[in-house]
């Protein structure tokens, strides 16, 4: 029998982020510890962006714990903020935008993993 993966986002280090200045995660599940999905804790500074980008392969939901931002996707524009989220396609154009005073936080699931 396995055993549960166990993590901590409290004794979990936030790492900058390898392509977005603006934004630091906190991974929690790769593929290495769950086959189908990653999940991490991200924080968007304030005044931060995610420029427009896609998933070739993966649908990215992302639930928001902390602050507001706007969200794009395709032509679509929307406000998000504590309690919202959103499940985005693959092939999608998608960014984000931190709008509020505090960083933005949000939970993060790619289904495949990224990671």
């Amino acid at each position: 029998m396995s055993s549960a993966h166990v993590f901590d986002a409290n004794t979990t280090d936030w790492t900058p982020h390898p392509r977005f200045a603006d934004l630091r995660t906190k991974v929690f599940e790769t593929r290495l510890s769950h086959p189908m999905a990653s999940v991490m804790l991200v924080e968007l500074a304030v005044a931060g962006a995610i420029p427009t980008h896609f998933h070739e392969k993966e649908t990215e939901t992302v639930y928001v714990l902390g602050g507001q931002g706007l969200l794009i996707h395709g032509d679509v524009q929307a406000e998000v903020g504590v309690g919202a989220g959103a499940s985005i396609p693959p092939g999608l154009p998608h960014s984000l935008r931190n709008t509020g005073d505090m960083p933005l936080t949000l939970l993060a699931i790619h289904i495949p993993p990224i990671l």
